[in-house]
C-alpha cells in the first residue's frame, strides 16, 4: 500500500495519506557534526472501524494545506496530532491542522518524550479554545487509553 491506496483487514478500513516529513537536518544539538540524515517514506492513516468511526493519525508530520482535504475526504472524528515542535509540527501549527481536519477530538502526540520537545498542551489547548470552537482535546499519558462512541 503507498499514499492514496486503502485496505481492509476484519472490517477495519486503512486509508494511506501523505505526512510531510522528509529529511532532518539536525540543529544546535547536533552543530558540530553538521549532517542531515535523509527520511524515509513518511505517511498517515486513517483508520475506520466497521460502525464508522475514523480516526487520523497524522504521523511525524509538518503543517501541510491537504489536511484540509483529508477533513473533507475522511472526515475523521478524532484526529492524532503531532505537537513536539523540532521533528514535526508545534501547538500552534497543530492547532491549525485541527482547523484544516475539522475532527470532533484532537489528541496530541509525539511530544515531552525527550528534553528537545518538551511541550505544555494547555498551549495547543488554548489555540484550539479561540480558533476552532467545539473541538475538544483529550490529553492521555502515555499508556492511557480513551473510549469514543459515535452513537
Amino acid at each position: 500500500m503507498d499514499i492514496g491506496g486503502s485496505t481492509e483487514i476484519d472490517g477495519i478500513t486503512i486509508h494511506m495519506t501523505f505526512a510531510a516529513h522528509l529529511t532532518e537536518l539536525y540543529g544546535e544539538e547536533w552543530l558540530s557534526e553538521e549532517k542531515m540524515l535523509p527520511g524515509a517514506g513518511a505517511a498517515g492513516y486513517v483508520i475506520e472501524t466497521e460502525n464508522g468511526v475514523r480516526v487520523y493519525f497524522a504521523g511525524d508530520t509538518g503543517l501541510f494545506t491537504d489536511m484540509r482535504m483529508i477533513g473533507e475526504i475522511y472526515n475523521p472524528n478524532i484526529a492524532l496530532l503531532p505537537i513536539g515542535g523540532k521533528y514535526n509540527m508545534g501547538p500552534k501549527l497543530a492547532s491549525i491542522a485541527a482547523k484544516l481536519i475539522r475532527p470532533e477530538i484532537v489528541i496530541p502526540m509525539h511530544y515531552n518524550t525527550y528534553p528537545i520537545i518538551k511541550q505544555d498542551t494547555k498551549v495547543l489547548e488554548d489555540y484550539i479554545k479561540n480558533s476552532i470552537p467545539g473541538v475538544k482535546l483529550v490529553v492521555l499519558k502515555p499508556g492511557g487509553k480513551f473510549e469514543y462512541s459515535n452513537t
